[in-house]
């Protein structure tokens, strides 16, 4: 699984969502 910089903001954002962030 490549892990790409649009991959990792990926990854970001869903942690984000998770937590209830904007």
């Amino acid at each position: 699984m490549p892990e790409g910089p649009e991959i990792r903001r990926a990854a970001d954002n869903l942690e984000a969502a998770i937590q209830g962030k904007p």
